[in-house]
Order: structure tokens, then sequence, then C-alpha cells
């Protein structure tokens, strides 16, 4: 049986050299549920949840941790503080809790606040600084207060579930439960729906990067650029679970979900896990102070490590193709081969290696998805997945028609790589998803290359040919809402997958 030599091009860029780099224990006296912190300045400031109601409250750090005096009627969600004064809210009957002496005293706050049919004061979920005083959401709407909590005022959005705040120095941002995101340019005096592109509307943190504002879902992460008006999904290496909570410092996003912590270093593009030290990857809170990010871990307390060790890995592909030779690559970039301390590679048919440059034959003609796995010398990972073979029309695998073909992974110092192949990251689809038209630009003018649109069966639906342009629009027109396929080649036989989404 004759099969395909195939390799394929990859460049990873893993930005991780460092050594022993782990999340450290803060030496949290209890464990339990930590559901906030927040850096006040001088500390971080934490709430938790135990088994004990003596060991219920708010905590300080400062190289080590201080229990308030507060011992609350029920559980505290959410803590903000500035200088001395600790503002602390929480479930059913808590309301507001203030002290303006770090802790020593406590004074609990209702007045002004929603309540139940029954009296009882509704949960209050997230606490933000504002411009005009302090804000609070609660299950119904969100409430404010000039006077340290003495006396609180409806400030919009009745009878919506809120569940979290942020604040930029002009906008105030409000995430829901179930109502997406509002957004207030006048103090909480009126407030406008920005769902625009926002898939999921239960949204449970919001956190502000510059311009960037980034809203954690049950569903992933989606990032605005343009102050809420349009959203888009940014979960490439992100599975889709719920993000809990989300801190930013400068360019590098770190976002806590049910089952892992993930960074990215590039606001939000890629991200990766970075775990190594917890003791538990249920991260419901987390603050950054100085160079250090903080994670409250479920039932095992704070753990903190500078953001300069975090990893964060992220992949583009190029893949060439020698007619002559009948031959792709895929090649191993040198910086990957320089962290990686162990490989591990799914070749998509039910066989894997953990080989650094495995051969793999394909015993039929079919679509593969591979994946290959980095591990560095710290214990974080890396990932990136490529579609390979040939569809039902005998597109992607070029050349001879004979059944199945070998994948051959190559070093980079094995092969040279020419400088005219268009990659992956020379092209930027957007919006995607989209719902009445997508475009692709390319970072040079494209003087010969064909775009041929997949649907996920295989079935070619479009095809188009790019002559002396930068740019591609392809409109959605008839186009069915789901998950569709772009082959890009250019007139080398330089070969580009992209997924596209029409909603």
């Amino acid at each position: 049986m004759k099969k395909y030599q195939l390799t394929f091009i990859i460049a990873f860029l893993c930005l991780n050299n460092f050594a022993n780099a782990q999340w450290q224990g803060t030496m949290f006296p209890i464990n339990g549920i930590i559901y906030s912190l927040f850096n006040n300045g001088t500390s971080i400031l934490a709430v938790t949840d135990a088994s004990s109601p003596s060991v219920v409250g708010v905590y300080s750090y400062n190289n080590s941790w201080t229990n308030t005096t507060l011992i609350p009627s029920t559980r505290i969600t959410s803590v903000i503080g500035f200088g001395s004064e600790i503002y602390a809210s929480g479930l059913t009957d808590a309301g507001v809790y203030f002290s303006n002496d770090n802790g020593v005293t406590w004074t609990q706050t209702f007045n002004g606040l929603p309540t139940t049919f029954l009296g009882q004061v509704l949960a209050m979920h997230s606490l933000v600084y504002g411009d005009s005083g302090v804000f609070v959401g609660s299950e119904n709407g969100v409430y404010k207060t000039n006077n340290n909590g003495t006396n609180w005022t409806a400030s919009g959005l009745a009878n919506i579930d809120i569940r979290s705040l942020a604040f930029d120095g002009k906008n105030m941002y409000a995430g829901t439960y179930g109502n997406g995101v509002y957004l207030s340019i006048n103090n909480g005096n009126s407030w406008t729906a920005i769902n625009n592109g926002l898939t999921d509307t239960i949204v449970n943190t919001i956190a502000i990067n510059g311009n960037d504002i980034y809203a954690g879902s049950n569903k992933g992460i989606f990032i605005s650029k343009n102050k809420g008006n349009s959203w888009s999904a940014i979960n490439n290496g992100l599975p889709i679970v719920n993000i809990n909570a989300i801190t930013v410092k400068g360019s590098f996003i770190i976002s806590g979900t049910a089952n892992q912590i993930f960074v990215s270093n590039d606001n939000g593009n890629n991200w990766a896990p970075s775990n190594t030290g917890l003791f538990s990857n249920d991260i419901f809170s987390l603050a950054t102070k100085g160079n250090d990010v903080y994670a409250g871990a479920n039932g095992s307390g704070v753990f903190k490590r500078p953001i300069s060790e975090m990893t964060n890995c992220f992949a583009y592909n190029t893949t060439a193709y020698d007619s002559l030779q009948n031959n792709f690559t895929l090649t191993i970039d040198s910086l990957t081969s320089t962290i990686a301390t162990s490989y591990h590679w799914d070749f998509g048919d039910g066989i894997t290696s953990s080989s650094a440059t495995p051969l793999h034959s394909y015993m039929k003609d079919s679509l593969y998805t591979v994946c290959m796995t980095v591990y560095t010398s710290s214990g974080d990972s890396c990932s990136y997945c490529h579609v390979i073979g040939k569809d039902v029309n005998g597109n992607i695998i070029l050349g001879n028609r004979s059944v199945g073909f070998t994948l051959n992974v190559i070093n980079f110092s094995s092969t040279g790589v020419s400088q005219n192949l268009l990659t992956d990251n020379n092209i930027q689809v957007y919006p995607n998803p989209f719902d009445l038209k997508t475009i692709i630009n390319f970072s040079t003018m494209q003087n010969s290359t064909t775009v041929k649109l997949f649907d996920i069966l295989g079935k070619e639906i479009n095809i188009w040919e790019i002559k002396n342009n930068d740019k591609l629009i392809i409109e959605k027109q008839s186009m069915l809402p789901g998950l569709y396929n772009l082959q890009i080649v250019n007139g080398i036989k330089n070969v580009i997958n992209r997924k596209i989404i029409v909603q």
C-alpha cells in the first residue's frame, strides 16, 4: 500500500523557562471556600466559609494572615477595602458589614437594601468602589452608599440578579445571572444592556484592562474592545467551563475556573493552564498585588505565584507541501524543543506517543485531529491541535490519491523553512463567530491565494480566488448556523485551516 509522507510545520511559542516555578501556599489558617480576594493597597483581603462558624469571615494578609473580629450571621462572599476601611457583603440576611479600623470593629448595615416578602435582606454578591460612593450588587439590582453604609439607595436594574460589578474610573459594568452585562455612564443613575455577541448571559465576573473588558461566564470568557458595544469569545486553549474569577496585570490575564487556573500573556488571545503546586484546582477568587497573583482554592486556602513565572503557550502552524516529493512536514521549533521535558502526542485515531519526533502511519483516508502537548520542567503544559488528512472530497492532502498517509514529525533544526510561506500568524478572521459577515485579513497583499469553505461534513460550499488584495469578505447569505472550515491555499501550495462559526 502506497502511503503519503506527511510532515507539518508547527511553530510553538511557549513562554516558560523557569526551573522550579509553582504556586506556593500562604499558610492560610483554615481550609474552606475562599469566595473573594481583594488588594486594598497594602494587604490582601480574603473572605472564607468553613464548617466552623468561628473561622468564617474576613482575613488580612501582609506576609502573614490576620483574622479580623467579624463574626457574620451568614456566609460572606465579597470584600473590598481601601486604607483602614473594609466593606464585606454576603448571602441572605448578611447585608453589608463596614469597618473603618482594619476590621477591629464592625457595623452591620441594612437600611435601604432590598428584602424578601418575609423581610429578609437579599443576598449581596459583589462590591465595588465607584465615582460617587460604594456600590453593591444584590439579587434585586444595584445599590449604593456615600455614608459608609448608613443608608443605601437603589441604583437601577431592579428585579435583576447582579453577580459582578466593575468600575474603570468613568463607566460601571454589571454582570448578571441570566441578563448579560449592563453599562452605566452616569454613576448608576441609568443602565443599558450591552450584550451584542455575548452568547452566554450568566456573567460571574468582570475585569477591565485598559480599553479591554473581560466577562467570565459559564461558557468561557468574552472580550469587548469597544466599551461593551460588541463582544467576542476568546477561548483558545480555554475549555468551556464556569469562569469564577478574572484578574489582570499588564498584558497578563489570569482566570480561575471550576477546575483549573488559566493564564494568557497576550491580552486573552490564547490561554494555557498554570496549576503546579495547587492542592485544589477549583478556584473561586483571584487578586494581584505587586508582581504576585493570589488564588483562593476551594478547601485548601490561598496560594500565590509571581506573574513572571507563569506559563502561557500559544501556537500557530504553517503547512508546506512539496509536490515533487509528495511530502508535508510538521516541524517542532527550537524554542519548544528547549523548554520541553516530555511530550504527549494524540494522533486522533486512538494511537498516542511520548516521543518528541514520532513517525505515525494512518491506515485510511480521513480527517484526524493531531494534538501535541509539551510538558516543561515546572510541570506546566501547553497544547496545540491541528486537523490533518483528507476530507470526503479528497481535499487537504494533495497529489497522489493512494489510501492512507504517514505523519513524520521532525525537529526544527532538521530542515529549513521558506520565509515566503503564508503562516497562520499572518491571517486574522474577524468577527468569529459572526451573524452577517466575517473578514479574512492578510498581513500582506495576496497575488495567488485560494480560499475554500467546507461544512462540518467536508462538503465544499464555496471557493474564492484572491488576487491583488489583502482581504476577503465572506457573507453569511444562505449559510446555516454552525461550524465551518476554511482552507486557505497560497500559490506555493501552502495550506492553512481555520474554523469559523456562523450564528
